[in-house]
């Protein structure tokens, strides 16, 4: 079984923003207003409020594991 690799482009493309906003938000950059929040939660299976709140660390963690675990659950 074949398995779909998990990027930050395909991240950003499910959450409705630009891969360069998720490069913002993973540098530090930028924060997530609510709309990129809802989307990104949508895209992950997280909360909103963790990329709303969350420090730069809890950020970087949270999109990491969705990366290193393969997507969402179902």
């Amino acid at each position: 079984m074949k398995t779909k690799k998990i990027t930050q482009t395909s991240i950003a493309a499910e959450a409705g923003v630009s891969s360069e906003m998720i490069c913002q938000l993973l540098s530090g950059k930028k924060k997530a207003g609510w709309k990129t929040a809802k989307g990104l939660a949508r895209a992950t299976g997280l909360e909103p409020i963790i990329f709303l709140e969350g420090s730069l660390e809890e950020i970087r963690e949270a999109i990491g594991l969705f990366m290193k675990g393969g997507g969402k659950s179902e």
